[in-house]
Protein backbone atom coordinates (compact mmCIF):
# COMPACT_ATOMS: atom_id res chain seq x y z
CA UNK A 1 0.00 0.00 0.00
CA UNK A 2 2.72 2.20 0.72
CA UNK A 3 4.21 1.74 -2.84
CA UNK A 4 1.65 2.55 -4.48
CA UNK A 5 0.92 6.08 -2.43
CA UNK A 6 4.53 6.79 -3.02
CA UNK A 7 3.65 6.65 -6.73
CA UNK A 8 1.37 9.12 -6.75
CA UNK A 9 2.60 11.19 -4.70
CA UNK A 10 6.01 11.31 -7.01
CA UNK A 11 3.34 12.33 -9.82
CA UNK A 12 1.97 14.78 -7.38
CA UNK A 13 5.47 16.26 -6.19
CA UNK A 14 3.51 16.04 -3.25
CA UNK A 15 5.33 16.04 0.17
CA UNK A 16 5.64 12.90 1.40
CA UNK A 17 6.09 13.24 4.98
CA UNK A 18 2.48 14.84 4.96
CA UNK A 19 1.32 11.73 3.80
CA UNK A 20 -0.44 8.92 5.66
CA UNK A 21 -1.83 6.13 3.54
CA UNK A 22 -5.10 4.05 5.01
CA UNK A 23 -7.69 1.92 3.52
CA UNK A 24 -11.02 3.54 2.40
CA UNK A 25 -13.75 2.24 4.88
CA UNK A 26 -15.86 0.36 2.31
CA UNK A 27 -18.26 -2.53 2.85
CA UNK A 28 -16.44 -5.79 1.04
CA UNK A 29 -19.99 -7.19 0.84
CA UNK A 30 -20.77 -4.25 -1.74
CA UNK A 31 -17.23 -3.93 -3.47
CA UNK A 32 -15.44 -7.14 -2.58
CA UNK A 33 -11.98 -7.61 -1.62
CA UNK A 34 -10.00 -4.06 -1.47
CA UNK A 35 -6.47 -5.26 -0.25
CA UNK A 36 -3.18 -5.35 -1.94
CA UNK A 37 -1.94 -7.95 -3.40
CA UNK A 38 2.43 -7.72 -2.82
CA UNK A 39 3.88 -7.04 -6.31
CA UNK A 40 0.53 -7.66 -7.78
CA UNK A 41 -1.03 -4.47 -6.95
CA UNK A 42 1.99 -2.22 -8.68
CA UNK A 43 1.88 -4.50 -11.56
CA UNK A 44 -1.33 -3.46 -12.45
CA UNK A 45 -1.59 -0.03 -10.64
CA UNK A 46 1.69 1.78 -11.80
CA UNK A 47 0.54 3.64 -14.67
CA UNK A 48 -3.12 4.31 -13.89
CA UNK A 49 -1.60 5.65 -10.17
CA UNK A 50 0.89 7.84 -12.25
CA UNK A 51 -1.28 8.70 -15.22
CA UNK A 52 -3.84 10.31 -12.01
CA UNK A 53 -1.01 11.99 -10.54
CA UNK A 54 -0.28 13.56 -13.58
CA UNK A 55 -3.61 15.05 -14.07
CA UNK A 56 -4.27 16.20 -10.60
CA UNK A 57 -0.73 17.97 -10.73
CA UNK A 58 -2.00 19.65 -14.48
CA UNK A 59 -5.27 20.79 -12.62
CA UNK A 60 -3.00 22.37 -9.63
CA UNK A 61 -1.44 24.12 -11.95
CA UNK A 62 -3.66 25.69 -13.81
CA UNK A 63 -6.11 26.44 -10.85
CA UNK A 64 -2.62 28.03 -9.54
CA UNK A 65 -2.21 29.98 -13.34
CA UNK A 66 -6.12 30.95 -13.26
CA UNK A 67 -5.46 32.49 -10.12
CA UNK A 68 -2.27 34.54 -10.59
CA UNK A 69 -3.18 35.09 -14.24
CA UNK A 70 -0.33 33.55 -15.54
CA UNK A 71 0.31 30.89 -17.84
CA UNK A 72 0.78 27.56 -16.85
CA UNK A 73 4.23 27.09 -18.52
CA UNK A 74 5.45 29.66 -15.76
CA UNK A 75 4.65 27.39 -13.07
CA UNK A 76 6.27 24.32 -11.49
CA UNK A 77 5.22 22.19 -8.69
CA UNK A 78 7.38 20.81 -5.59
CA UNK A 79 7.02 19.37 -1.95
CA UNK A 80 3.19 20.32 -2.13
CA UNK A 81 2.98 23.77 -3.76
CA UNK A 82 2.88 25.57 -6.84
CA UNK A 83 5.30 27.72 -7.41
CA UNK A 84 5.47 31.19 -9.82
CA UNK A 85 8.99 30.97 -11.07
CA UNK A 86 9.11 34.72 -12.15
CA UNK A 87 8.09 35.49 -8.47
CA UNK A 88 8.73 32.34 -5.97
CA UNK A 89 5.43 33.05 -5.06
CA UNK A 90 3.36 29.89 -3.30
CA UNK A 91 0.07 28.16 -3.21
CA UNK A 92 -0.34 24.69 -1.40
CA UNK A 93 -2.11 22.43 -2.93
CA UNK A 94 -5.01 22.48 -0.25
CA UNK A 95 -5.42 25.84 -1.57
CA UNK A 96 -6.01 25.07 -4.51
CA UNK A 97 -7.93 21.89 -4.23
CA UNK A 98 -11.56 23.59 -4.47
CA UNK A 99 -10.44 25.47 -7.94
CA UNK A 100 -8.66 22.52 -9.29
CA UNK A 101 -11.90 20.49 -8.64
CA UNK A 102 -13.73 23.02 -11.17
CA UNK A 103 -11.61 22.60 -13.66
CA UNK A 104 -12.43 20.51 -16.74
CA UNK A 105 -10.19 17.12 -16.69
CA UNK A 106 -7.40 18.03 -18.93
CA UNK A 107 -6.45 15.09 -22.02
CA UNK A 108 -3.06 14.25 -23.08
CA UNK A 109 -1.30 14.64 -19.77
CA UNK A 110 1.91 12.71 -19.59
CA UNK A 111 3.32 11.24 -16.33
CA UNK A 112 7.24 12.49 -15.37
CA UNK A 113 10.05 11.49 -17.08
CA UNK A 114 11.54 9.12 -14.30
CA UNK A 115 14.75 11.02 -14.84
CA UNK A 116 12.90 13.88 -13.26
CA UNK A 117 11.39 12.03 -10.13
CA UNK A 118 12.52 13.67 -6.84
CA UNK A 119 12.80 10.56 -4.99
CA UNK A 120 11.76 12.25 -1.62
CA UNK A 121 8.75 9.64 -1.79
CA UNK A 122 11.17 7.05 -0.97
CA UNK A 123 12.29 8.91 1.75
Amino acid sequence: MTSLSQLLAEELDADWTKIRAEFAPVDPALYGFQGVVGSQSIRTLWKPLRQVGAVGRAMLVEAAAQKWGVQASQLRTENGFVINTASNAKLSYGTLAEAADKLPMPSGVQPKDPKDFSSSASR
